[in-house]
């Protein structure tokens, strides 16, 4: 008697940790993408919202960030009754997605924005927005003096650098195609 009530102490306690310690997975398709979020939609037509952010949230592999059309795995927990994106593992590229081996330098872009810390430029071939940084001190602009504008097509060399949210393009030189 005493073992089947130790037995029955050790089933009761055990087993809704053990179902605590699973993740939840969710497999589908970014379908929105936002600052801090992203919208998954899963194959039964469900969509759901999902939070990622630089302590919660690894990707896999490490270079790739989601964009919409991407086929993704998601390991998620719930934090304050709202979905935290704890690992994205990329299952297959989407349409709008830059492949990071597909960014060699120099390459061609068009200028979507310009700012004060960098550009955001749409890659050729694609709909992919993609951020390139200036180097503080170190790019350089030809002709000089000229600052970027939205609309205009440039060439960019830029490296790419490593870091904690991922990979960093860094411009060297930034040139006006006339």
């Amino acid at each position: 008697m005493l073992r089947s009530f130790r037995l029955f102490f050790v089933a009761l306690f055990l087993l809704p940790l053990a179902a605590l310690a699973q993740d939840n997975v969710s497999k589908g398709t970014i379908s929105e993408m936002g600052f801090g979020k992203f919208v998954l939609k899963e194959s039964g037509g469900l969509a759901r919202v999902y939070l990622v952010g630089k302590r919660d949230t690894s990707y896999e592999p490490d270079d790739w960030r989601p964009a919409d059309g991407d086929q993704v795995q998601v390991a998620w927990f719930e934090k304050k009754g709202k979905l935290v994106a704890s690992n994205v593992k990329l299952v297959r590229l989407g349409p709008n997605s830059v492949n990071p081996n597909d960014m060699v330098s120099p390459m061609r872009v068009k200028v979507q924005e310009s700012g004060r810390s960098g550009i955001i430029a749409k890659i050729k071939g694609t709909s992919k927005e993609t951020r390139f940084a200036y180097a503080r001190k170190r790019t350089e602009f030809e002709p000089v003096g000229w600052q970027p504008q939205a609309g205009e097509e440039v060439e960019v060399q830029f490296e790419a650098e490593s870091g904690r949210s991922g990979v960093t393009y860094v411009l060297t030189k930034i040139t006006r195609i006339k």
